[in-house]
């Protein structure tokens, strides 16, 4: 019973790269049969993703983007639907 009241009063620690890099939580992979392509749909979390830099992929290596498409996500509050059309906007994307 002491450890469980131990675990519960021990902070969680912030994950420091969490907030200053953006990252991907992947739903769904597949590569392109035409193009030999490596489709990626998901969620871009952490700071703003910029689509000009290298992606690494942890175990291949670093690629560069060649398309990023915004898709309707159900889950994102109107607050942050709002913000995110004003960050596109201001950064030139469409």
């Amino acid at each position: 019973m002491g450890l469980m009241r131990v675990l519960q009063e021990v902070p969680l620690k912030q994950l420091e790269w969490r907030e200053i890099r953006s990252y991907l939580l992947a739903e769904k992979l597949q590569v392109n049969p035409q193009n030999q392509l490596l489709e990626i749909e998901g969620f871009v979390k952490g700071n703003y993703f910029n689509p000009n830099q290298l992606v690494h992929i942890t175990g291949y290596g670093d690629f560069p983007v060649l398309q990023v498409d915004i898709l309707h996500n159900p889950f994102m509050p109107n607050h942050k639907k709002q913000k995110l059309v004003e960050d596109i906007t201001s950064y030139g994307f469409t």
